[in-house]
């Protein structure tokens, strides 16, 4: 029988009963089945030497969807458009993108519009505000562009899937009353909430997200590295929870909780599923969704990461069914894989949740959500060589940089930047099986290692930011200054001194066993880079000149 430290936990709720599909998990060890994911892109372009929160160097653009439609869209947030214009000193650039772009052609259009060199470097916008929907602006683009800009969705539609074009405007307005009229207060709130369903998946976020994420955050309140007043709510309904949060005080909020997901079958019509999936379930009974947040002040002002199964938007295809289906083919996973199953069969269509349209449809509402984009496991906050540990420091510095005061999308490339870690430790995974294959050697890497790291690869991949990726918290002083003098959080980057012709060189051993470390995959690359004293750009490099010596000696021994 596995531990409770072997099983994975899913923030899934039944949208029939409002019940955990899993209530006992996963075991772990299931993941070994899992294929290999398609390769993914993972470098950011971002301009580390400047400021990153200073539209002035690093500019702010619009993706909009081709044609008439791209060209309404851009007009209903015009409003924000010239506040970022006036913020930056130019004209915000205007991508077109065609619809349903796939993996393979974002990369392409990225490298021939975004990338194009006949754009100046200088002027490339970093922050870029997605507009439209899933089918016009496709989830596989924002996660691409993710990985060379700081990307931000905003969309809003009607209940019966029109676009809303006053949703987008009255967001605009929002935005930009924040950012020119501020708030007064000069200690923002970070508030914290745990869903008390009874379930084990939230009763297990406590101890392993929660907890050590306050008490890190107070560490840094004593000791003058964050101005905020830290708050752990603990309310058992809609009306409470949303009383909670209607201070208007800056706040970040983060909560953990299920959220609804189930087939069409599951629901009345499919505009239902639109609005039902994804919302949140508070308590044992109450759900938080798009009509229970209508009219109501909820995080005025403020910044929202939130844990829930489709909380953010459902996929019309999973990273997990492949899996989730050998899984339902074998008899020790086939109940609980078909549970799961279940909720990831839908129309084919993907949709933006209800529910955080709702919050930022609201005038009186959050700037900017952060969550998933389908099912949302508990991997991403545990320790993937070790279940039974917490990595909750990860999100704690998401926090941390949301409350300071940066840009939201600087916030959401944290998590971005430990997604790039998890997919290049699984990719050089993968690459040391096929080269042990080619070679006739056992494979060297651990099976279950590999497992986890993809099930943490996969949960990473799946937060997305809604709203404007430039918004921040409208403080108008940040520890005696304005927003734009604040300090900035450290650059998630290994700091090391700039190398000089004079500098020590690192030597070959130290090469060697850093990308022995690699290949081992037990450590983050981050960490290893630290220890031998490079970059992870040089790290990286490291690793591929080995792979093609190896490969170069495996070819001269044919």
């Amino acid at each position: 029988m596995e531990s409770q430290a072997d099983q994975i936990d899913l923030l899934l709720a039944s949208a029939r009963d409002h019940k955990a599909v899993l209530e006992d998990g996963l075991a772990a060890d299931s993941v070994i089945l899992a294929p290999k994911p398609k390769k993914d892109e993972s470098q950011l372009r971002a301009r580390r030497d400047a400021e990153r929160s200073d539209l002035r160097l690093q500019r702010w653009g619009v993706i909009v969807p081709e044609g008439k439609t791209g060209e309404a869209l851009l007009e209903a947030i015009k409003p924000l458009v010239a506040l970022r214009s006036e913020e930056q000193g130019a004209h915000p650039m205007v991508f077109e993108v065609p619809p349903g772009l796939n993996r393979k052609e974002s990369r392409e259009w990225i490298f021939d519009k975004y990338e194009d060199e006949d754009i100046d470097e200088a002027e490339r916008p970093l922050y870029l505000c997605l507009l439209g929907s899933p089918e016009q602006t496709s989830f596989e683009l924002q996660h691409t562009v993710g990985h060379r800009a700081y990307i931000g969705r905003v969309h809003f539609e009607k209940s019966n899937g029109e676009v809303d074009l006053d949703a987008y405007a009255a967001y605009a307005k929002k935005v930009v009353r924040y950012a020119r009229e501020g708030v007064t207060s000069e200690r923002p709130d970070l508030t914290y909430y745990v869903a008390p369903d009874g379930s084990r998946a939230t009763r297990n976020a406590i101890p392993k997200l929660v907890s050590p994420s306050i008490e890190a955050s107070e560490r840094s309140v004593a000791n003058g590295r964050l101005n905020a007043s830290i708050r752990q709510l603990e309310v058992d309904s809609v009306d409470s929870f949303l009383t909670a949060n209607a201070s208007p005080r800056p706040s970040v909020l983060l909560s953990v909780s299920h959220g609804l997901g189930g087939s069409p079958d599951d629901y009345n019509s499919a505009d239902e599923q639109r609005m039902r999936q994804g919302a949140l379930v508070v308590g044992r009974k109450e759900v938080l969704d798009a009509e229970a947040m209508t009219g109501k002040t909820f995080l005025p002002g403020g910044l929202w990461l939130f844990f829930a199964c489709f909380g953010a938007a459902t996929p019309s295809t999973s990273e997990y069914y492949k899996w989730l289906d050998v899984l339902a083919k074998t008899g020790t996973y086939q109940n609980s894989a078909k549970a799961v199953l279940s909720s990831l069969a839908m129309s084919g269509r993907g949709f933006i949740a209800a529910l955080p349209q709702a919050a930022l449809r609201n005038p009186n509402g959050p700037l900017a959500v952060i969550g998933h984009v389908d099912l949302a496991w508990n991997y991403s906050y545990v320790d993937p060589n070790s279940p039974s540990k917490s990595r909750s420091s990860k999100f704690t510095r998401v926090l941390h940089t949301m409350t300071r005061g940066a840009r939201v999308g600087c916030a959401h490339d944290e998590m971005m930047e430990q997604f790039r870690e998890a997919n290049f430790e699984l990719s050089s995974m993968y690459d040391t099986a096929e080269d042990a294959r080619i070679a006739g050697r056992p494979d060297p890497t651990d099976p279950k290692a590999k497992a986890r790291i993809w099930m943490l690869r996969n949960d990473l991949r799946g937060y997305i930011l809604l709203g404007d990726p430039a918004a921040r918290l409208p403080q108008a002083e940040l520890n005696g200054r304005t927003p734009a003098e604040a300090p900035e959080p450290p650059v998630v980057e290994v700091q090391t001194a700039a190398r000089t012709p004079t500098s020590i060189p690192i030597s070959q051993d130290t090469k060697t066993a850093a990308v022995q470390a690699l290949l081992e995959g037990n450590e983050a690359p981050r960490v290893i880079a630290e220890r031998a004293g490079c970059s992870l750009a040089e790290l990286f490099a490291w690793f591929d000149a080995h792979r093609a010596a190896e490969r170069k000696k495996q070819m001269d021994g044919l």
